[in-house]
């Protein structure tokens, strides 16, 4: 029986894991650099995928790798990109007129930058108002995310399983593809113990005809050997598993205010515990709102540091603890720790330069994502 794959991937160059050295330098070697050597697996296995960068990252790639870029316009039969924010926030905390700034910005860069675009929209870490479910619907956006895997048991339960029509305020609407949130793991898994078979036996077992997987596109950067592990699972899929762009699908909607009055017809809230787990960094929270109301008065280069600092993995970072995984190597599964960036020292060092612009060391690897970006945003009015 054929089965239908859409692999829709979170990119985000300032994930809690990736720290900014391993970035940049995964961006150095033009063709032959591992960002390239990336992309080329899809290529060379003719395997189609979704690609969701924030826009901040497609800044990194422009200033420091545009041949990556250039790379997925030529090979457009493989490579689709969905509209993503210029940041990676929690725009749970966001007021209206933040949120639709950061919005319109990352997708100003990506329609700049690519030429096979969809108007689908993945929020950051699926967290999403339905007051900016109107906001979005008004942009023009037809279709968002969401993953029922984040959410605890009795709200998973009243998440309609299929792609379904959800409400926002003032009575607007728009679709939403429902992420196969089991598809996660068993893919990471068959990369981290190198065996394809876990991949397309789950695959192939899976119950829908339809499924759509959802995953972080640097988990091949964060441990030993990333490239050619998932190499070995995109060879691994068997001539059965079809993969699919999200603009060549024919998807039916079902109306939730059709449903039982159990399932939701709204998009439920995410939960932020993860990123509070400890309240380490409320104070962080509370110093960001009090300079989003000062906002419409910052230079550029403070309108730029602002955008760094709402990235949603700088409290991650520190909230969070670092994945610990099974990891085969040398055909031994060992125990391996995925640590944390230290990712909440750059977002400190964002918060002084906000009060003092002046640079100490402007080789550092996060201070060298800033200017680039900063650069980018110039380059942009």
């Amino acid at each position: 029986m054929t089965k239908t794959v859409v692999d829709i991937v979170n990119f985000n160059a300032d994930a809690s894991c990736l720290s900014s050295s391993i970035w940049l330098d995964a961006l150095q070697g033009g063709t032959n650099s591992k960002i390239c050597q990336w992309l080329t697996l899809f290529v060379r296995n003719n395997k189609k995928v979704n690609l969701g960068f924030t826009g901040s990252t497609i800044a990194d790639i422009k200033k420091f790798n545009p041949d990556a870029i250039n790379f997925i316009n030529e090979k457009k039969d493989i490579f689709e990109i969905i509209l993503r924010p210029w940041s990676h926030d929690i725009s749970l905390y966001r007021t209206d007129s933040l949120f639709i700034y950061n919005v319109e910005l990352g997708i100003r860069t990506i329609k700049s930058e690519f030429e096979s675009v969809s108007n689908y929209y993945l929020a950051p870490e699926f967290m999403i108002t339905s007051r900016q479910i109107e906001l979005i619907s008004k942009m023009g956006i037809e279709v968002i995310f969401i993953n029922p895997d984040r959410y605890q048991n009795d709200i998973k339960r009243r998440i309609i399983p299929i792609p379904h029509i959800v409400y926002g305020t003032s009575e607007s609407t728009i679709k939403c593809i429902v992420i196969h949130g089991r598809t996660t793991q068993k893919y990471l898994s068959s990369c981290q113990l190198s065996d394809p078979n876990i991949w397309d036996k789950f695959i192939q077992d899976f119950p829908n005809d339809l499924i759509f997987l959802w995953r972080d596109g640097e988990s091949f950067l964060l441990i030993p050997d990333g490239l050619s592990r998932e190499e070995s699972l995109l060879q691994g899929e068997s001539d059965n598993i079809k993969r699919k762009k999200l603009q060549s699908l024919e998807i039916n909607y079902d109306d939730s205010s059709l449903y039982d009055q159990q399932f939701y017809k709204s998009y439920p809230i995410h939960s932020f515990s993860a990123w509070i787990k400890e309240m380490k960094m409320m104070w962080y929270v509370d110093r960001i709102r009090i300079l989003e109301e000062q906002f419409p008065n910052f230079s550029k280069f403070q309108k730029t540091l602002f955008l760094q600092l709402i990235n949603s993995d700088i409290l991650a970072s520190v909230e969070k603890i670092s994945p610990k995984i099974k990891l085969k190597i040398k055909g031994v599964i060992e125990n391996f720790i995925i640590y944390r960036s230290e990712r909440g020292f750059e977002g400190e060092d964002y918060l002084q330069l906000i009060d003092d612009p002046n640079f100490r060391n402007d080789s550092a690897p996060h201070i060298k994502k800033l200017i680039a970006r900063h650069e980018y945003l110039k380059a942009m009015n």
